[in-house]
């Protein structure tokens, strides 16, 4: 019997209390069924020293054929990654990596190997492509994962080992004097025939209950916001980009909204209210989310979009004249780089004026 999600979302007057679901019992307890299984990996993040690096989208997905032992006796990964570089001796630079990786291994650790094409675009100061160094190459790669939870007949994990010159590799670098590593990465895996939708359903609504007291609270801790925008991006990736392990869930509103997406304009919006609590890069991760899941656009999306895309870039634009008065360099080029990418114009103008008025 599907399930819909807006039937789970009733407001609450109570305390906030993040209490979110449990994740699971240990993979080993799991009984790996043979036949075909499909799965996601989820690439976040950025990798911050004298260069920062941040994935802008990432869409990395994989089918395999499993036999009664485990093993992975046939199997893909198509990945398709997007990133950003910045502070550089360039203003910026994009890079593009996509290509079919083959599977190995078992379920639990997967083996992906093979070669990926990696495009470069790099910019000058005045956001003008660069055609020398930008090119492509080919990059030889190998990624190990290993499950350590189950919900709901998935299993989940993350990278235990990378080998060649790909980005998932710097996932595995440690955060020291040098670096700070906010690289996030998850996969699951699933049989293409699972039919277990109670648990993960309770889960959806325990994370739509707690968001609601959040809602309903005045004054929400900036940081119980950032957490459950994190959360609800977890859960919108697995149930929305994954169909939630073809459960049959009916993810929409009554009005044949994206219910997750609708929640996560209400949060979203609800954290605006105390921007000046937030680091400018901090409403930037929130910008990036917001965007993926449709919750934040100039047009379109769900309703409300446009107008917390608006108050983006009103309290993008206060950031920026807060940095440029501390002339704080990094923080200049990290808002100017989101106005480029998102489209607020104006405000990419201005910050470039600013970065190159920079002494």
């Amino acid at each position: 019997m599907t399930r819909r999600l807006a039937r789970w979302i009733v407001p609450f007057s109570a305390a906030l209390i993040l209490n979110l679901p449990a994740v699971g019992v240990p993979s080993q307890a799991l009984d790996v069924s043979p036949g075909p299984w499909e799965g996601e990996v989820l690439f976040d993040g950025a990798l911050i020293s004298t260069v920062v690096r941040v994935v802008d989208s990432s869409e990395i997905i994989f089918t395999a054929t499993v036999d009664a032992n485990g093993d992975v006796t046939d199997g893909t990964m198509s990945v398709d990654i997007l990133w950003s570089d910045t502070g550089s001796q360039y203003a910026t630079s994009d890079h593009h990596e996509f290509g079919t990786l083959t599977l190995g291994g078992g379920v639990d650790r997967l083996v992906a190997a093979g070669t990926l094409t990696h495009d470069t675009l790099i910019y000058d100061s005045d956001g003008k492509f660069i055609e020398e160094p930008s090119g492509t190459r080919e990059e030889e790669v190998s990624w190990i994962f290993s499950a350590s939870n189950t919900t709901c007949a998935l299993l989940s994990g993350t990278l235990d080992e990378a080998e060649g010159s790909s980005l998932m590799r710097s996932t595995l670098i440690s955060s020291d004097n040098e670096y700070s590593n906010q690289f996030v990465v998850a996969y699951h895996a699933w049989p293409a025939d699972s039919s277990r939708a109670d648990e993960v359903a309770d889960s959806i609504a325990d994370l739509a209950d707690t968001i609601q007291k959040a809602l309903a609270s005045e004054t929400p801790s900036p940081n119980d916001l950032a957490l459950m925008v994190l959360a609800l991006e977890a859960v919108r990736n697995s149930a929305v980009n994954l169909e939630l392990c073809d459960f049959g869930l009916d993810l929409t509103t009554d009005t044949g909204e994206d219910a997750l997406a609708v929640l996560m304009n209400e949060l979203i919006a609800k954290a605006l209210e105390q921007a000046d609590q937030y680091s400018p890069q901090e409403l930037i991760k929130l910008l990036n989310i917001g965007v993926r899941s449709g919750a934040v656009t100039p047009k379109g999306g769900v309703s409300g979009a446009d107008e917390v895309y608006a108050t983006f870039g009103d309290v993008l634009s206060d950031a920026l004249d807060a940095a440029i008065a501390e002339a704080d360099a990094a923080t200049i080029l990290d808002v100017t780089t989101a106005a480029r990418q998102y489209g607020f114009s104006d405000l990419y103008e201005r910050g470039l004026a600013a970065h190159e008025a920079l002494p």
